[in-house]
């Protein structure tokens, strides 16, 4: 390892017997004075003392912790191979970072050029994570701590999974998976220079079984026992026609449609229209998105079946009734095909069925052909086969239908070249996160588009930065940048408009976006959000800011979260069986559905709303420059409309704030009220505010979750409020709740 200024922390313990309810191991405050080696933590279940070298350079102090400076190194042993099974491990730590780095990892043994991984926080600031030694690895740039900053760790350790999960402060570091715990046997600390410098506060160790787990979290606990009924929805009830907001579905994903030997048993009724359709329209999402296997539609080799065992006219008769359904509540359908490699003898019966369903039902508004083709899990076929194959199915639903828009794309991400070592070569980032679909486009994809589609999720990082790179590579902005999200929206579309005909901007559909939120510890990995709140909070500031970009002229037609209802997952994939707003057994929403009704139902019509075009920007005092916010107004009756939140991203500490939000306005004198719509609250509210001769002030609780005012200005036919008026009005707002 590099004789850096280091401080490294790494955090490792035990118990030596199994716990049937949450067990609290060993927990130290070091409340003691003198050196720290061969005594006890304060409470203990097992014959552990602190072993090391360096005294005394680590030492205890009476309300000053455990301080280590210089060369110096502690440790308590655990044989980690002899762990619990089926448990997880929870460790938390209090530390003041004086001076250095720290590092937190596990270790076999002494030698710490052997800990692995690594999750550095540098002397600079910046986190970094690494497998092993030394100082490469993987820069969290949504992470930082300073100098004298208390670092609050949570740890935790599923033995199970042997998945590590790293939270600082309340943001996810990250996670790693130790392929076993063979030799793996310490925690420990340690400085290596004259320089190092840190205090511990406290450490405190629990463990209790993954079963009791599951059980304490009701919410995120289906009872198979428990056939939950779905709310009736009336005939005549039906979403709002202009929205942009939608979901991604699975209509298919249920035993009706996954039956037989190849198929069968791997979905149960779910996502059976009946239990899913209610969600969809009482959160007044106006999209849906829905596949289309290729295989469920078409004869298999054996020349009368489909590759469910069915005839494919049973399977089609099928999705025409649910396709009816969606049409009587007015939803708005893009059905995706999933195109088959090896089956393009057979593509000619499935394009004039699905041509077919074009012309019979009116909600079907886009075709978009194919899923995530740079992802060698949907297409091993080359680039160059994808736009040939999409080409034919193109051709064919327009002789079909032809109002309805062929939509192409479909990337992960903006269509980045992780899979692809020949567009990846001498490749700077920003090429690498656009590669594929430049290299399609400079094939012909988009000669035959009406738009282009892409899922740019984010992994872990705030919706307003640049997104998570696949595998590391292809990074586009950066995730601390709070327009990042935008630049890249704006910059793929510039790219396509450099390759499509008449360098025309085409229409822009985002048909997948999500994070991944679960209460439930021993569910978190490195891409899911800690807490089903926060995944509530990114999704409304998604919402917005795609709304936001529809409002500023991009051909942002319609953006869908993935998915309507969390996946039942056969693969134990953590990640996409979390991103779904409503319970697997479709019986109850989550935070993110509440959240996301509330902002469907206010912003149903983009094109009611146009920017304000304030001269002055909105002031939040100190805290601007963590906080979003736009200004809007609504065409219907002139009113402002100013959305808001903090960026959690920015803050050292991840907390909620107060503040006095200062707007310049024109006509001060003629607001009659302000709305607050607080989505942590059941319903918007009236509250006070204050006027000058030029501004208004209102005082604000900034939450990371989107919140917006809704400021009511009297009409041009009615008088301004008189002096007399204005100055009891003043005292009013000034006073109420």
């Amino acid at each position: 390892m590099k004789k850096r200024l280091v401080l490294l922390a790494f955090l490792l313990c035990g118990i030596q017997q199994a716990a049937t309810a949450q067990t609290e191991i060993y927990k130290d405050t070091f409340k003691r004075s003198g050196p720290l080696f061969r005594s006890a933590p304060e409470q203990t279940l097992i014959n552990a003392t602190w072993g090391g070298w360096g005294a005394p350079d680590v030492f205890t102090t009476i309300g000053g912790g455990l301080s280590i400076k210089g060369k110096g190194m502690a440790w308590l042993l655990y044989d980690f191979a002899v762990a619990p099974a089926d448990s997880l491990l929870s460790l938390k730590l209090t530390c003041i970072r004086e001076d250095g780095a720290i590092g937190i990892g596990f270790a076999p043994g002494p030698d710490n050029n052997k800990a692995k991984p690594y999750l550095y926080l540098a002397a600079d600031g910046k986190v970094i994570m690494s497998e092993g030694p030394g100082w490469s690895g993987t820069l969290l740039p949504q992470l930082r701590v300073s100098k004298g900053q208390t670092i609050a760790l949570n740890l935790t350790l599923n033995t199970k999974t042997r998945q590590i999960e790293v939270i600082i402060n309340e943001k996810s570091a990250g996670s790693f998976t130790y392929p076993d715990f063979k030799d793996i046997d310490r925690f420990y600390i340690c400085g290596f220079t004259d320089q190092s410098n840190a205090v511990l506060r406290s450490v405190e160790l629990t463990i209790q079984p993954l079963s009791s787990i599951a059980e304490s979290k009701v919410a995120e606990t289906d009872a198979p026992e428990i056939i939950w009924t779905p709310a009736p929805l009336e005939s005549g009830t039906r979403v709002q026609p202009d929205s942009i907001f939608g979901m991604c579905g699975h209509f298919l994903h249920t035993d009706e449609f996954f039956t037989g030997k190849k198929l069968g048993r791997r979905f149960d009724a779910s996502w059976r229209l009946e239990n899913t359709l209610p969600w969809l329209v009482n959160g007044n999402y106006t999209w849906i998105r829905e596949p289309l296997y290729q295989s469920l539609f078409t004869t298999a080799s054996n020349g009368t079946l489909s590759e469910n065992g069915q005839p494919p006219i049973v399977n089609r008769k099928r999705v025409e009734d649910y396709l009816a359904t969606y049409y009587k509540h007015g939803v708005k359908v893009m059905l995706c095909l999933y195109l088959k490699q090896g089956w393009e003898d057979r593509l000619v019966e499935f394009s004039d069925w699905v041509g077919e369903l074009g012309k019979r039902f009116p909600n079907i508004r886009a075709f978009e052909l194919h899923n995530e083709p740079n992802l060698k899990t949907f297409w091993r076929g080359t680039a160059r086969e994808y736009v040939n194959l999409a080409r034919i199915m193109a051709t064919r639903l327009k002789a079909k239908a032809p109002a309805i828009p062929v939509v192409v794309g479909s990337f992960a991400g903006w269509g980045g070249a992780w899979n692809h070592a020949g567009l990846r070569d001498k490749k700077s980032s920003r090429e690498i996160g656009y590669g594929y679909a430049e290299e399609t486009f400079k094939l012909g994809l988009l000669e035959f588009a009406d738009a282009v589609s892409a899922h740019p999720y984010r992994g872990p990082s705030a919706p307003e930065g640049g997104g998570d790179p696949y595998d590391g590579s292809g990074q586009i902005e950066s995730p601390t940048d709070p327009m990042g999200f935008e630049k890249e929206v704006r910059g793929f579309l510039d790219l396509v408009s450099r390759y499509a005909p008449g360098n025309k901007r085409l229409p822009f559909y985002c048909t997948e976006i999500g994070w991944a939120g679960t209460g439930n510890p021993a569910m978190i990995n490195g891409r899911n959000l800690h807490s089903l709140e926060r995944q509530a909070d990114y999704l409304s500031r998604m919402f917005l800011l795609f709304y936001a970009l529809r409002l500023e002229g991009e051909p942002v037609e319609a953006v869908m979260w993935y998915d309507l209802k969390q996946d039942h997952r056969a693969d134990g994939n953590l990640y996409e069986s979390n991103i779904g707003l409503v319970s697997k057994n479709s019986g109850y929403p989550r935070p993110g559905w509440i959240a996301g009704r509330r902002i469907t139902e206010f912003f149903a019509n983009p094109a009611l709303m146009s920017p304000a075009g304030l001269a002055i920007a909105p002031d939040f005092g100190e805290q601007s420059k963590r906080v979003k916010s736009y200004t809007w107004k609504r065409l219907t009756d002139n009113a402002l409309i100013l959305p808001f939140w903090r960026l959690n991203q920015l803050q050292k500490n991840d907390a909620d704030f107060d503040t006095i939000l200062t707007l310049a306005l024109p006509d001060v004198a003629r607001i009659s009220s302000i709305i607050l719509h607080d989505l942590h609250e059941d319903r918007p509210r009236p509250v006070g505010f204050s006027r000058t001769e030029a501004a208004i002030m209102i005082p604000l609780h900034v939450t990371a979750r989107a919140a917006w005012l809704e400021i009511n200005i009297i009409s041009r036919s009615q008088p301004p409020l008189s002096s007399h008026q204005h100055e009891n009005n003043t005292h009013n707002d000034s006073t109420s709740s």
